[in-house]
């Protein structure tokens, strides 16, 4: 019991960190400097401010020092972060996959407070993770990395001639974004994230629009339905392949 709240405790302390390079890499600032601070009054956050989920809570979701709310994103990230770390390491044995799990949890939890925050997929982001992914693959799944080259360069020709034959219709980060997934999936499980990140897109899209929650013509940001999808597919590909078959 005590590992699996380990687990969540250091998961939530990297979902911290993720909110701060997701918020800061896109628009060129530097992660290290300055410290983390209320983005009002400018005060340093303190060691009890920094603690994930528990100083939001503490804190009434406001600044101690000019009470200015506190963005849920910030501690949403956080506890979807722990919780995604403690189940890759419940459902997950050996060390190459939950090294993989972890990296992919990495990598969309920063997409999604980028995509959130600036509907910006970051080109570091992507090779940064890609070269990590690469390492982990080369060292315990290296009979397979033909095939996931051969996976990523074809879905991200596919994509990118949907992308320009429906001029715009999925963003240059969201085709590079599944491009890189196609190196961890194999078929049919990229085909299936796939699909299951547009149905939840047309789903969560047409409900926003009917509820008058975003307008029309505005756009949505896919990468939360990508990183959603890629955690079913990861965790759940078995059954959610039987559920495709049963209905196609």
């Amino acid at each position: 019991m005590l590992q699996f709240i380990i687990i969540f405790l250091v998961g939530s302390i990297f979902g911290s960190f993720y909110n701060v390079v997701g918020l800061r890499v896109p628009i060129g600032k530097s992660i290290i400097k300055p410290r983390s601070h209320c983005t009002l009054c400018c005060k340093e956050l303190t060691f009890i401010e920094l603690i994930p989920i528990f100083s939001f809570v503490f804190q009434k979701g406001k600044c101690r020092n000019c009470h200015f709310k506190i963005r849920i994103i910030y501690p949403i990230i956080e506890f979807l972060t722990g919780c995604l770390f403690l189940i890759a390491f419940y459902r997950l044995n050996h060390i190459s996959d939950l090294i993989q799990a972890f990296l992919l949890i990495s990598l969309l939890m920063i997409i999604v407070v980028s995509d959130l925050a600036y509907m910006l997929i970051p080109n570091k982001i992507l090779l940064l993770f890609f070269i990590f992914l690469s390492f982990n693959k080369l060292l315990f799944f290296k009979a397979s990395i033909i095939s996931s080259v051969i996976c990523m360069f074809c879905l991200f020709l596919l994509l990118f001639i949907f992308s320009i034959v429906t001029k715009g219709g999925i963003g240059g980060g969201d085709v590079k974004l599944l491009s890189l997934l196609a190196f961890v999936f194999p078929y049919p499980s990229i085909f299936i994230l796939f699909m299951t990140s547009c149905i939840a897109g047309t789903i969560i899209g047409a409900f926003l629009r009917l509820t008058n929650q975003i307008k029309k013509n505005d756009p949505i940001p896919f990468g939360p339905f990508i990183a959603f999808s890629t955690f079913l597919t990861y965790f759940f590909d078995q059954q959610l392949l039987n559920i495709y078959r049963a209905v196609l």
